[in-house]
């Protein structure tokens, strides 16, 4: 692991306790009598600890065992065996020496806690934090919002529809109109209204056509010309019979003309026009 990765301040903390267990490198003569079994006993558990603590004596410890392999194979063994062994160690001993590099001592990085109290110590900070601490205070009593308080009293009228009674289709009269005639005119019906009642049909028959193309629009006109009420496409049986609904409130007392136009659907043209003509009486203003 390289020592000069940075931390968080709880692995930073664990590896300054290792650190301070493992305590500092033996020597390299107490490396190479622990490799070769010959440290004493009071040394051994120290170095021991040490060695599962620390990455580059591990790596020393390896390079000795590497070299004693190597001189193991390559030296036939001799009377003077552990004098060849023992020069061997020195000169080995003398490599590490001169290739060892001298590491400066990591110097231990201050956890959070120490730095927050480093810099509550500075004086500039203490400055910025009463002034910090006074500003509200300096708000609230010289720069006091005025509070007013009022009551406004608005009055809102909203205009409800008043919803339209339903009709009893039931009661409601028919009546049945008649053509009138181009030389001068048919006979004209008469709706007469009694106070109870809120409409009435008109039934009237025309002759129409079998050809599917063809549809029947109605509007119905008061005396001025104004249309009253319209419709289109409306429903007859096959014999050509017609029946409207109308609304009271739509037809006040008066004359009026109901208009049915045939109408092309493929070609959107207009065909025969049948007229008919009716009043309407209310029984209340007599």
């Amino acid at each position: 692991m390289n020592e000069d990765e940075p931390f968080d301040s709880t692995l930073e903390n664990y590896v300054d306790y290792l650190r301070a267990r493992r305590g500092r490198c033996p020597a390299q003569d107490a490396l190479i009598a622990y490799q070769s079994g010959t440290l004493e006993a009071d040394d051994l558990t120290g170095v021991r600890e040490h060695v599962e603590l620390c990455a580059d004596c591990k790596t020393i410890l390896r390079l000795l065992e590497s070299f004693d392999q190597h001189t193991s194979d390559q030296i036939e063994e001799t009377g003077d065996w552990l004098e060849i062994e023992q020069r061997g160690r020195e000169r080995f001993h003398a490599f590490l020496e001169s290739k060892a590099e001298k590491k400066p001592a990591p110097e231990l990085k201050p956890g959070y806690l120490s730095r927050i109290k480093s810099l509550m110590l500075r004086p500039a900070f203490a400055y910025i934090l009463l002034l910090a601490l006074l500003y509200p205070a300096y708000r609230g009593i010289f720069h006091k919002p005025d509070v007013v308080k009022e009551t406004i009293t608005e009055t809102v009228t909203v205009e409800v529809e008043k919803p339209r009674p339903v009709i009893d289709v039931a009661s409601l009269q028919t009546i049945k109109l008649q053509a009138v005639e181009r030389a001068g005119g048919g006979r004209q019906s008469v709706v007469r209204l009694s106070d109870r009642e809120a409409g009435f049909f008109l039934s009237f028959l025309v002759p129409v056509s079998e050809r599917p193309q063809f549809v029947y629009n109605l509007e119905i006109r008061n005396a001025q010309g104004q249309v009253v009420t319209e419709k289109k496409e409306a429903g007859h049986d096959l014999l050509g019979n017609f029946r409207i609904m109308c609304d009271r409130s739509f037809f006040p007392p008066g004359r009026y003309e109901l208009r049915v136009k045939e109408i092309n659907k493929t070609t959107q043209s207009m065909g025969r026009e049948f007229t008919f003509s009716f009043s309407v009486d209310h029984a209340s203003q007599h």
